[in-house]
């Protein structure tokens, strides 16, 4: 994974797609070459213009890639938040249900800091780790703002 990933993920623009090098190894042993963004709604066709930029980004940085053949190209969803942060801890309308979810293409890269924040939300300790730019309620606290603006 470059070093760039991040500023891809939640670069300061989403109007124009990003491309970053990801290079993952399958227990298969294939590889799968990655990443993009594109704000795109839930359109799941192959942006063939991107998918050129992953290819070309990605004999950039490994040339040997040159020698494989492609066998598929897919679409996934990559959910977000509307700040780009991720929902970690205690589901603020529904009893002892904790949520993990919506860190967009950067869930394998935070993965300690959320395990650390949702273990320690269930076992009701503090965290090392300051809960709230996370916590959950932060979407229903600024909805009903709104809702009452």
């Amino acid at each position: 994974m470059e070093l760039g990933y991040l500023a891809s993920a939640h670069g300061p623009s989403r109007e124009s797609p990003s491309v970053a090098f990801n290079l993952q190894p399958r227990a298969t042993g294939q590889m799968l070459l990655g990443s993009s963004r594109e704000f795109a709604g839930f359109d799941a066709s192959i942006n063939r213009a991107v998918r050129s930029r992953m290819i070309r980004r990605g004999l950039s940085f490994m040339p040997a890639l040159a020698g494989l053949s492609a066998i598929r190209t897919w679409v996934g969803f990559r959910p977000a938040t509307p700040d780009n942060l991720p929902l970690v801890g205690r589901w603020p309308r529904t009893p002892r249900l904790f949520v993990a979810a919506g860190h967009e293409g950067l869930g394998v890269t935070t993965a300690l800091g959320t395990a650390r924040l949702a273990a320690d939300a269930i076992l009701g300790r503090r965290s090392a780790i300051d809960p709230a730019p996370y916590a959950p309620d932060r979407l229903f606290e600024r909805s009903e703002a709104d809702a009452d603006a």
